[in-house]
């Protein structure tokens, strides 16, 4: 009687000895569970991103821009036209969307975190929440590195403010995408941006957004400002925004029409050079560059 796992043959080890059957129903048997295995890991998790990223190419990543580089184009301009014409500062469900206290740790999942310093030379705690997530391999300047996709209350803490979009795509722990819609809540400096799109760059401490953003400065004893653009840029070290292309900014009883503009948090100063106009109790008033302090 021959001892089970004792096979006759020569040459066989490895897989080839746990194929080597004692009858052909039982070779076919295995085969079928090892095929059946097979199609098991590669298909029905293509969201793992394991076996299956590694067996695809990886794929380059040369759609981040940081930062812009002039203009923008005519078509994209257009295509970024908000999709209706409510007054952000008076639609309740934008306001009601900025006063939201948001909590990834309770209403997400923590999927990654790293701890280390910018190029602005901060060490900066940076954690990426979502209820899913999905892994692949890419080439960044190439150099491969893993692209992971977060969705579902997708959010990104770079410090102590927060980045959420329904999807959002970081590359190589630093290079972020979001789409769908995004909102940026900095609690300590009474900021609220929320934009169409937008793109986050970890180590330059810096993101960009686009979409016709608009921004909400409210502190407790100020009147609330209201500002709209066609793009932003939030430098997140220096807690600075930069306003370009058709920005408008309503303060108490005046309006505010300008090219460009900026926002200094600390110094609560919205400076803005070169063809600024004000609008307000019946004056209308122009200038070389206004400073306009919105704690006063």
């Amino acid at each position: 009687m021959k001892k089970p796992g004792k096979h006759k043959g020569d040459g066989i080890s490895g897989i080839d000895h746990l194929l080597a059957p004692d009858s052909p129903g039982k070779a076919l048997s295995l085969l079928r569970r090892c095929m059946f295995l097979t199609f098991f890991i590669v298909f029905a998790f293509p969201g793992c991103g394991t076996l299956q990223s590694l067996w695809e190419r990886p794929s380059d990543s040369a759609d981040y821009n940081f930062p812009w580089d002039g203009p923008l184009k005519e078509q994209e301009s257009e295509n970024q036209k908000p999709t209706d014409s409510r007054n952000p500062a008076t639609d309740e469900k934008t306001q009601e969307l900025a006063d939201e206290k948001i909590q990834p740790e309770k209403d997400s999942r923590l999927q990654y975190e790293k701890k280390q310093k910018t190029e602005r030379g901060r060490e900066i705690v940076t954690r990426f929440y979502g209820a899913e997530l999905v892994r692949q391999r890419i080439y960044l300047n190439g150099k491969p590195e893993w692209r992971i996709q977060l969705r579902g209350n997708a959010t990104i803490t770079h410090g102590s403010v927060l980045i959420r979009a329904p999807s959002i795509t970081i590359d190589a722990g630093k290079y972020g995408k979001m789409t769908g819609g995004v909102q940026i809540y900095d609690s300590e400096n009474g900021i609220f941006i929320r934009a169409s799109h937008g793109v986050y760059n970890r180590d330059k401490e810096i993101v960009q957004l686009l979409g016709w953003p608009y921004m909400r400065i409210k502190k407790p004893g100020q009147q609330t400002t209201h500002i709209t653009c066609v793009r932003m840029e939030r430098d997140l070290a220096a807690e600075v925004a930069y306003l370009k292309e058709d920005v408008r900014i309503h303060h108490s009883d005046y309006n505010i029409l300008a090219d460009v503009a900026s926002y200094t948090d600390e110094k609560e100063l919205i400076e803005i050079p070169g063809n600024p106009r004000i609008l307000g109790k019946g004056e209308y008033l122009t200038g070389d560059k206004i400073l306009y302090y919105t704690g006063e």
